[in-house]
């Protein structure tokens, strides 16, 4: 877990720290290229996620799935590739630009996650 998303299922769960890492869904062991598509699923499902906390204790978490920004995750992954390209030609003035497109991309929709909830 490199951040919780605030308002994401799960900040509001209290159970995931920076440092954690996802070891399953569902029962399904996972590396980094399955954890995405494992946690898809219908608006409103549960998903159980085993977390291995700093600790070395593991627990299991049940999340309820929520709506993903599809528009605003594209646009993040976009700039995610513009920053990796930058990245292997050490081009440092477009990856701080690139860094900071992302954060404020990433503070929108958070911003927007939150107000959906309200809803």
């Amino acid at each position: 877990v490199d951040y919780v998303v605030q308002g994401s299922s799960a900040d509001l769960s209290g159970e995931f720290n920076v440092g954690d890492m996802v070891t399953h869904v569902d029962g399904h062991p996972v590396v980094d290229e399955t954890l995405a598509p494992r946690m898809r699923g219908e608006v409103g499902s549960n998903v159980v996620v085993t977390i291995r906390c700093l600790d070395g204790s593991s627990k299991d978490v049940m999340l309820v799935r929520k709506r993903l920004w599809a528009n605003q995750q594209a646009q993040m992954q976009s700039v995610i590739g513009k920053l990796k390209n930058a990245l292997q030609h050490k081009k440092s003035e477009e990856m701080t630009e690139h860094m900071e497109e992302l954060q404020k991309q990433l503070q929108t929709l958070q911003s927007e996650n939150l107000a959906a909830q309200k809803e």
